[in-house]
């Protein structure tokens, strides 16, 4: 312009079909440079995040678990406006609940009311990447096979469907072949006691856990 500074003008439509505008301007603008705005990936929602985190004063001083911040630029990365939208939500939360530390369980509590821009997490979900993840077929993990591969699979299906989806002994049974409440109890709880004390154990949640939130 007149004092010789750029002008960046954003639409959510291309100069073409530009309306209320005169020929002569809309010329103008196609004779410049035009980009096409595209959804941030996880990597860029992720640093919009942690700057906007670092600079949130109810956020800033709080623990926030890392797999927090991977769901949220992971689940709501359409556009900044829904990662600014979920970290509205996660600021609510954590005022309202006066919670210093956000761990991933909080996760279900906190954008229940929220549409992500992936497909919804399910246990039938999880069984399926938990199965991949050990090379087995879906119907291994459901079946009564009992081979040690297929009990770590079924084990570790269980544990994160608990820890994920805080879905019920109960339901998680049911989707597992029909087990009991007690079974399915014992395979969360032998996880959990393995998970502290075996590095593999852990790295193995954390993997499957991050392969679901991309």
């Amino acid at each position: 312009n007149n004092n010789k500074k750029q002008i960046v003008i954003v639409s959510d439509t291309s100069p073409d079909e530009l309306r209320g505008f005169e020929a002569r301007l809309v010329t103008r603008f196609k004779s410049n440079l035009v980009l096409k705005l595209t959804p941030p990936d996880v990597i860029t929602s992720r640093e919009i995040l942690l700057k906007k985190i670092k600079y949130d004063e109810s956020l800033s001083k709080g623990d926030i678990d890392p797999q927090v911040i991977e769901f949220i630029a992971s689940n709501f990365s359409a556009d900044v406006r829904s990662l600014e939208g979920a970290l509205s939500s996660l600021t609510f939360w954590a005022i309202s609940e006066n919670k210093d530390k956000i761990g991933y369980k909080d996760i279900p509590l906190i954008f229940s009311h929220l549409k992500t821009t992936k497909a919804t997490l399910s246990i039938d979900k999880i069984i399926g990447s938990v199965a991949k993840y050990y090379s087995l077929a879906t119907d291994d993990v459901k079946s009564a096979k009992r081979s040690k591969k297929v009990a770590n699979a079924r084990h570790m299906s269980v544990y994160i469907c608990r820890e994920m989806l805080n879905s019920t002994y109960s339901d998680i049974g049911m989707k597992l072949g029909g087990r009991d409440h007690s079974t399915i109890m014992s395979s969360y709880n032998k996880v959990k006691r393995l998970s502290k004390i075996d590095e593999s154990v852990d790295r193995t949640i954390k993997e499957i856990k991050n392969g679901l939130a991309r």
